[in-house]
C-alpha cells in the first residue's frame, strides 16, 4: 500500500504515524514545499529561540516514513492515482526550466494547511509561517541588543511574538487597525487587559491604524551612521521613527486549496464526516479542510494545532479502512507574559458571552440558544474535561452551576 501526503507539518506527521502504526509495512511518504520536516510550528514564537531545529522537529523520519522537502503539488490525475510535484530547486539554483516528478498513490491526503495572507507592499517583510521565515526574522535582529521590530496586526500570533521579542530586549511596535485586539473573540475587559499588559512590558500598541508607507531611512551624519531601518508612514499621517531592522506581518491566513478544478472547495476543501474530498481515496485534514460538524450543526474550517493532529489522526484511520467519523471539541491556547488562557470548543463574539471571576483569573461562557458552546479558562487553572462533557451533553446551566461542576465552587 502507498500512502502519500501532501504538506509538512504536524497535521501529516500526526496522519503519517498512524498510518504506520495500522500498516508497519506500508510506503509512506510525505511531500512538503518547506525545507525542513516536520516541527513543532507553534515553537516559532516561544521555544525555537533558545534550541537547534532538532529539539522542536516531530521526528516523523524516526518512524521509517519518507520525507521529500521542497517540493510543489501542481496536478493530481485521479484515475490513473498519480500525483504530479515541481520542485523548487530551480528557484534555489537559478534554474530556468521546472523539474517535475510523479508519484503513485494508493490512498492521498492534502494537509497543506494555510498560506500568509499578504500585504501589497514591496518592502522586505516577514510573515512567520515556516521555519524559514523564523531563521530569517532571527538574522535580521540577532547580535543587535536592542533590536527594533514592527509587527503589524494584533492577532494570537502577532501578539505572542511580540511578548516574545520584548522579553529578549527588542523595542516592538505593533500597528493594528481594531480599536482593541482580539475584540471579536473576547468580551471587551479581557482586550483591555491585552493592551495593558503588552504596554506595561514596553511594548508599543497603535491601535486604529494601518501602514500606508515605508522608509528605508538612516540616522547619523557624514562621519557615521549610527542607526538606519524602516521608517513607517501610517494612513493618518502620522509617522513612526523608530528605524524598524524587521518588520513582521500577521494579518491572517487563507486555506492552502489544491487542484481546485477537480476538488470540490469553499473557503477550504471541503471534505465529508470521514474527511474524504469528492474523489475517492483522496481525503484533507488540519487548516485547509472544511468538514461538517454536528455538533455545532454547520461546515467549519479550524486553524487549531488541536485541529491539526486529531484531524490527521482521524483521516489515517479513514485511509486504513476503519470508518472513523469526525465532529472534534477542540482546545485552543494563548500565552503572553503573564496572561494566559486555554478555551474548549466554539467562543467569539458572535455568540452571547458572560464571564466570573474567580481565584484572581475568569472563566468566559460562550452561548447559543442558551446551549453552552465554549469556555474560555482566562488565568486560571482550566478545568477541560468537564468542560468538554458540558458541551457535548449540550447543557444549559448558569455560570455558577457550571462552576460549581468544574468545582471551582
Amino acid at each position: 500500500m502507498k500512502y502519500l501526503i501532501i504538506g509538512g507539518g504536524p497535521c501529516a506527521d500526526s496522519a503519517a504515524k498512524e498510518l504506520r502504526k495500522g500498516d508497519p509495512n506500508a510506503e509512506i511518504t510525505i511531500l512538503t514545499e518547506e525545507w525542513h520536516p516536520p516541527y513543532r510550528r507553534l515553537s516559532l514564537t516561544k521555544q525555537a529561540w533558545d534550541v537547534p531545529f532538532e529539539n522542536i522537529s516531530l521526528k516523523t523520519e524516526d518512524q521509517n516514513i519518507i520525507i521529500e522537502c521542497g517540493l510543489k503539488a501542481i496536478d493530481i490525475d485521479p484515475k490513473q492515482k498519480l500525483l504530479t510535484c515541481e520542485t523548487n530547486e530551480k528557484q534555489e539554483y537559478h534554474l530556468v526550466d521546472p523539474i517535475y516528478k510523479t508519484y503513485e498513490y494508493d490512498k492521498l491526503l492534502i494537509a497543506t494547511g494555510i498560506r500568509p495572507r499578504k500585504l501589497n507592499f514591496n518592502e522586505d517583510i516577514i510573515y512567520l509561517r515556516n521555519y524559514s521565515d523564523f531563521c530569517y526574522l532571527k538574522s535580521q535582529i540577532e547580535g543587535k541588543e536592542h533590536p527594533h521590530v514592527l509587527i503589524i496586526g494584533a492577532g494570537f500570533t502577532g501578539l505572542e511574538l511580540g511578548a516574545e521579542l520584548a522579553k529578549r530586549g527588542a523595542n516592538v511596535t505593533m500597528v493594528y487597525p481594531e480599536d482593541l485586539p482580539c475584540r471579536n473573540i473576547l468580551p471587551l475587559d479581557f482586550c483591555v487587559q491585552i493592551v495593558e499588559t503588552m504596554r506595561k512590558n514596553k511594548v508599543s500598541m497603535i491601535s486604529g491604524e494601518t501602514v500606508k508607507e515605508f522608509k528605508y531611512e538612516s540616522m547619523g551624519n557624514e562621519f557615521a551612521t549610527k542607526r538606519e531601518g524602516y521608517n513607517v508612514v501610517l494612513e493618518s499621517g502620522r509617522t513612526v521613527t523608530e528605524y524598524f531592522d524587521a518588520v513582521v506581518a500577521s494579518v491572517g491566513n487563507i486555506p492552502n486549496t489544491l487542484f481546485e478544478d477537480k476538488i470540490n472547495n469553499d473557503r477550504g476543501i471541503i471534505v465529508n464526516e470521514y474527511l474524504e474530498t469528492n474523489i475517492k481515496d483522496v481525503y484533507a485534514a488540519g487548516d485547509v479542510a472544511v468538514f461538517p460538524s454536528t455538533l455545532y450543526g454547520r461546515n467549519m474550517r479550524k486553524e487549531f494545532m488541536d485541529n491539526a493532529i486529531k484531524s490527521g489522526k482521524c483521516a489515517a484511520q479513514n485511509m486504513l479502512g476503519t470508518p472513523t467519523t469526525y465532529d472534534p471539541i477542540l482546545n485552543t491556547f494563548f500565552d503572553a507574559f503573564d496572561i494566559s488562557y486555554k478555551a474548549v470548543g466554539e467562543y467569539g463574539m458572535n455568540m452571547s458571552a458572560s464571564y466570573k471571576n474567580i481565584d484572581g483569573g475568569s472563566v468566559i461562557f460562550y452561548r447559543e440558544d442558551n446551549i453552552i458552546k465554549g469556555i474560555v479558562f482566562w488565568k486560571v487553572k482550566p478545568a477541560l474535561a468537564i468542560a468538554t462533557t458540558c458541551i457535548k451533553d449540550k447543557l444549559t446551566l448558569s455560570d455558577d452551576e457550571y462552576l460549581y461542576m468544574m468545582k471551582y465552587k
